[in-house]
């Protein structure tokens, strides 16, 4: 009683229950949100080390207005918390990921664009929601026991002044020592700590380590105050500082001179849908530095091309820092100063001259692949070129993987937040910047043609109608109006890709040369049928779902995995359409077909992973090998395909065709490196995660499974390769955004002479 009788003295007793109440509700949130949502990201105690501060800050706006508000006002801020953890558990359901705040816009554009299959998710989560709703229930609850026990509301009350100027006084106290138990925790680059201090951390990493509500604080207060918008200018003037070359090893293992150790063969089996080929093996010592020659199979070509390097010799760096406008621009200038450009090789110019139809197709992968359901598909991952260690990059958000596949660059998924003002996001953010290697404009400059944009959707959906004529493409659309030119489709939502073909292709097949660049649609989730969801399905797949059980029906039996292989079939026959239209008009052998996913299919994994283990015929690892996919490089006069074993990923196809095209970029301003180049090759995940030659690492758990016989080299060593391919990809990502966020394209082509030579 004392004790109870001195905290009504000094107001506490008041303040106390809100305190509590917001604590406890906070914890039981964070730790049912990654039960629910983040079964693979994993959790962190370090989630707890903010809460303290937020339901203190919380508390404060409580017991303000009398007995008749402070209750609304508290329930209210408890509702506006089950909201965020709600929107978070929804928008993870279908994009295996959470959202960030620099990207409610394009979120916000998606789950309004997929009304019903947001419908869907409220349905399908209906007990995860009504068990984020139990904290609120349990404060009602509580609150009216005391009101009939005690004769007392316990959630309602005027706090003291007193109180409440104790509370104010401590929140800077409380949330600096929440600092200090993330440090106790380890200040390691992928510690919660350095999370916590890093702007480029991306918002799954961010979640994971140190809690949703910490992460969305942060992220806003970055994204609307610029507060800690620092990380990619360091990230770059450290880079340069250091010499970190994203082109080289800079000499890793040089102290290793152990005896040489055979690579271990991959562990990646081939399916049914494959030709089994022959793995590369390679000595542990040579795998630690970068190869002149790649592993590929020979084509030799009528000329092989003098061995320069892809660079403009006009560009000066150290000549544009001294004129740079700002801080970020100089470091800029500083970094790629430092950066060596990739050379030629024999495959530079293998396809000069010819088309090309670029396609980043929705939710692509190995596995939609089939020899008997999807023939198109097996013809051209099998021929052409093959990119045996190809990943896709990123675990969902179309835009994001688009905007790799498009220019090379990464796009941001940190709490940075580009933005031009009026539409988060990297590609929405470059629509009044000069980007001189879109596709678009580099045939226009270089070959005088028009190249054309396609795709089976709105022009107005992540700002498409504005970024591809910026890229250089005269654009087609879905019509939204009578008139408008657009392509019509028989679905409204999740279009036919053979129609979007059908309509699309005699618009330059009489061209003597031509690009033309589409973004699918029809593998889009969900993977069901009318039968399962009448207001939810793939029309697609429903079109194909009966032969696809013809065909597998006795091997698969899970049906998502079936939808998803019948809507491919839809691609293919899509696919099937160009081919054959270009064989009447005698231009098959003069075209080349590229095509990537823009991500993971991540609907295969909004309900049971299992159907991805069902669909690969073994069971496939979340954090890395999910992303492996296939790339295809494909032309029909090629006579024996070209098999690559570099790893790649996403930004690496641009360059990679610009070199087979032979057209003139400069490969230091990109992100992405040619596949057949002397560089570093690694393929790069959207979390800075990366696999090499040497070791898959997963970064959010600093997890290194090495590829290589480790025997041979000291721990220092070993350690040094992870931090230095670690600082190369941060600072690769770290380039991008800034490329971005300050026009640098503009201010170098103005300042050494190429803007006459651009758009």
């Amino acid at each position: 009683m004392k004790i109870i009788n001195k905290l009504k003295g000094i107001g506490l007793s008041t303040s106390i229950p809100y305190f509590m109440a917001f604590l406890l509700s906070l914890v039981f949130w964070e730790i049912s949100i990654h039960l629910l949502a983040d079964r693979e990201g994993g959790f962190s105690p370090m989630a707890f080390a903010f809460l303290p501060t937020f339901a203190l800050v919380l508390s404060l706006f409580c017991g303000i207005m009398g007995k008749a508000w402070d209750r609304v006002v508290f329930y209210l801020l408890l509702f506006v918390l089950f909201i965020l953890y709600t929107s978070q558990l929804i928008y993870h359901s279908i994009f295996d990921s959470f959202y960030s705040v620099s990207m409610i816009g394009m979120g916000g554009d998606a789950v309004t664009n997929f009304d019903v299959m947001v419908i869907a998710e409220l349905k399908n989560r209906a007990l995860g929601i009504l068990l984020l709703f139990l904290p609120i229930f349990a404060c009602g609850v509580t609150d009216f026991l005391f009101a009939k026990l005690l004769k007392k509301q316990l959630f309602c009350g005027k706090q003291a002044h007193i109180a409440r100027a104790m509370g104010v006084l401590c929140v800077v106290p409380i949330w600096f020592l929440g600092v200090l138990v993330l440090r106790l925790g380890g200040t390691g680059p992928v510690s919660a700590y350095s999370v916590y201090r890093n702007s480029l951390s991306d918002t799954d990493t961010s979640a994971s380590k140190i809690g949703v509500v910490a992460t969305t604080y942060i992220e806003a207060k970055s994204y609307f105050f610029g507060a800690g918008n620092d990380g990619a200018e360091n990230v770059l003037e450290n880079a340069a500082l250091n010499n970190t070359d994203n082109n080289t090893s800079g000499g890793l293992f040089e102290a290793a001179k152990a005896t040489k150790t055979p690579k271990p063969t991959p562990t990646f089996t081939p399916t049914p849908t494959e030709i089994p080929r022959e793995e590369a093996v390679s000595d542990g010592l040579e795998a630690l530095t970068p190869t002149n020659t790649p592993t590929v199979t020979p084509t030799p070509t009528d000329a092989p091309p003098s061995y320069t390097h892809w660079c403009y010799d006009e560009i000066d760096f150290e000549k544009l820092a001294k004129i740079a406008p700002d801080k970020e621009t100089e470091a800029l200038c500083n970094y790629f100063a430092k950066v060596s450009p990739t050379n030629k090789n024999e495959y530079t110019g293998l396809f000069e001259g010819y088309n090309l139809i670029y396609i980043c197709a929705e939710a692509f992968w190995t596995y939609a692949i089939n020899e008997e359901l999807t023939p198109t598909l097996y013809k051209m991952a099998n021929n052409g070129i093959v990119l045996n260690n190809y990943y896709s990059s990123f675990k969902n958000v179309t835009i994001n993987g688009e905007f790799a596949l498009a220019t090379s660059l990464w796009p941001d998924v940190s709490r940075s937040g580009v933005s031009n003002g009026t539409k988060a996001g990297s590609f929405c953010s470059t629509i009044n910047n000069l980007m001189p290697f879109g596709l678009g404009n580099l045939f226009r400059e270089q070959l005088g043609i028009t190249s054309y944009g396609f795709h089976n959707y709105k022009g107005s959906y992540y700002g498409r109608e504005e970024t591809w004529p910026n890229l250089g493409y005269k654009t087609r659309f879905m019509s939204v109006k009578k008139g408008d030119g657009g392509m019509t489709f028989s679905a409204r939502k999740i279009t036919s890709d053979y129609e979007m073909m059908v309509q699309s292709v005699e618009d330059y097949i009489d061209e003597d040369v031509f690009h033309a660049y589409y973004m699918t649609y029809s593998g889009h989730g969900p993977y069901n049928g009318r039968d399962t969801d009448p207001g939810s399905y793939n029309s697609n797949a429903e079109k194909h779902i009966k032969r696809v059980r013809e065909v597998l029906g006795d091997e698969i039996k899970d049906e998502q995995a079936l939808y998803y292989i019948a809507a491919h079939v839809e691609l293919d026959k899509a696919l099937e359409h160009l081919v054959n239209r270009l064989e009447e008009e005698g231009k098959l052998e003069k075209t080349v077909f590229v095509m990537a996913a823009d991500h993971y299919p991540y609907y295969l994994d909004n309900t049971d992973k299992n159907t991805r283990n069902v669909l690969a015929g073994r069971t496939i690892d979340g954090q890395t090998e999910k992303y492996k996919s296939t790339c295809i490089i494909y032309n029909a006069g090629l006579k024996e395909p070209i098999i690559c074993d570099e790893y790649c990923c996403s930004v690496d196809v641009l360059p990679t065709i610009l070199n087979l095209f032979n057209i003139k970029y400069d490969s230091r301003l990109i992100a992405g490196k040619d596949v057949f180049s002397d560089a570093l090759h690694k393929a790069t995940l959207y979390n800075k995660s990366f696999i090499t030659d040497n070791v898959i690492y997963y970064a959010p758990k600093a997890k290194k499974t090495w590829q290589i016989d480790t025997s041979a080299y000291s721990t220092d060593d070993l350690d040094s390769y992870i931090s230095t391919v670690s600082s190369i990809v941060e600072a690769e990502y770290a380039a991008s955004l800034k490329i971005v966020s300050t026009d640098f394209y503009r201010f170098v082509w103005e300042n050494s002479g190429l803007l006459k030579e651009s758009n």
